[in-house]
């Protein structure tokens, strides 16, 4: 008798290591899938910096450097300077022309008065 209670001590000993063990596999369970969902997001954020990366190599190779837009201005400020100059002589052309035009007409105007003078007209 006292062995069958030593026995039955025993054995509800082992029920409350089952109980726990039974708790503990839950919880590492309830653990295991958070690993799971971890990796999973892990995984997407490594896919996600690969193409990132991939897509900044992209720009870096593509984009125009500080000496790149250097040489821009500085072809940019020449072909201004040359429309500037060209614009400039075109003004003082067109001026030229308009007293050209004024002279002829003032000779045209004198000639008119000296061809009957002269007999010529």
């Amino acid at each position: 008798m006292e062995q069958e209670k030593r026995f039955d001590k025993i054995d509800n000993k082992l029920e409350e290591f089952v109980f726990k063990f039974d708790n503990i596999d839950k919880k590492f369970d309830k653990i295991d899938d958070k690993l799971e969902d971890h990796d999973q997001k892990l995984d997407f954020l490594a896919r996600t910096v690969a193409e990132h990366s991939e897509k900044l190599d992209y720009v870096l190779d593509n984009m125009a450097t500080k000496e790149d837009m250097s040489k821009i201005m500085n072809t940019l400020d020449k072909i201004v300077g040359l429309y500037t100059k060209k614009d400039e002589e075109q003004t003082l052309l067109a001026h030229d022309q308009k007293n050209l035009t004024d002279r002829v007409e003032v000779l045209e105007k004198d000639m008119r008065h000296v061809k009957p003078a002269l007999g010529l007209a």
